[in-house]
């Protein structure tokens, strides 16, 4: 419950659903689950920008998966440290954390993880303006989540690859992948996704001077997230294309 309201942009309803969750996890003595709770909160705590506050949940929670010897934990817990790091645009100590991460879960014999982190080693040469290596990352992690038969995850990995592409300036391959990207979401229900592709869409289309394309991506992408009760998607993109 405290997911969906997450995946809302309800923050605050998330985080009294994730302190209940704590709540009764410590009253249990579970610390693997009070960790994961601290895991949570610290997602919460990031996405309303509180890096530092962040950083000391993903910290209690990595001491407590060490303490556990729960190496699936650790990795988690170093890529929530790296997401914090990239938030902050520190690339260098998110790629270590990252890296930590992948050296864990390729012992671990973990592909899908290992994907997950060749993802977000991507995001930090992209970041850093780096579009071949970027693309590499991107299709690794691709190319294990096609074997592994993940396509919602597939999808996510076109997502990367379009926006890649956009920043180089190919809106072309830009749109292919949007366009791969968007069947594998409409098959699979991905809701927020949907949302995003056609925010995406809208955005690249605006660049080729389509308004009228642009301006019907746009709302549609508006009309989903104002379904889905997403008030800080609805504000991100408000701002985003009025500012373009």
């Amino acid at each position: 419950m405290g997911d969906v309201e997450r995946n809302r942009g309800n923050w605050d309803a998330a985080e009294t659903l994730y302190q209940q969750c704590l709540e009764v996890m410590t009253e249990l003595g579970d610390r693997s689950g009070m960790a994961n709770s601290w895991g949570l909160l610290g997602d919460i705590e990031r996405l309303r920008g509180n890096s530092d506050a962040a950083e000391t949940l993903y910290r209690q929670a990595l001491e407590v998966m060490t303490e556990l010897g729960d190496r699936f934990g650790m990795a988690y817990s170093y890529s929530d440290l790296g997401e914090n790091e990239c938030d902050r645009g520190n690339w260098d100590a998110a790629e270590t954390l990252y890296r930590q991460a992948l050296e864990l879960r390729t012992e671990l014999g973990d592909r899908f993880d290992m994907a997950f982190s060749w993802g977000s080693l991507g995001d930090i040469e992209r970041n850093r303006g780096n579009w071949d290596a970027a693309e590499t990352l991107y299709q690794q992690s691709l190319e294990v989540m096609t074997e592994l038969g993940d396509r919602s995850n597939m999808a996510y990995s076109y997502s990367c690859l379009r926006e890649n592409e956009c920043e180089r300036g190919n809106l072309e391959a830009a749109e292919q992948f949007s366009k791969q990207a968007l069947v594998i979401a409409q098959e699979l229900g991905m809701i927020h996704l949907l949302a995003e592709i056609n925010y995406d869409l809208a955005r690249l289309e605006r660049k080729r001077g389509n308004t009228e394309l642009a301006q019907q991506h746009y709302n549609t992408a508006h009309q989903i997230f104002q379904q889905l009760g997403a008030a800080k998607d609805l504000e991100k993109i408000k701002r985003e294309w009025e500012q373009d």
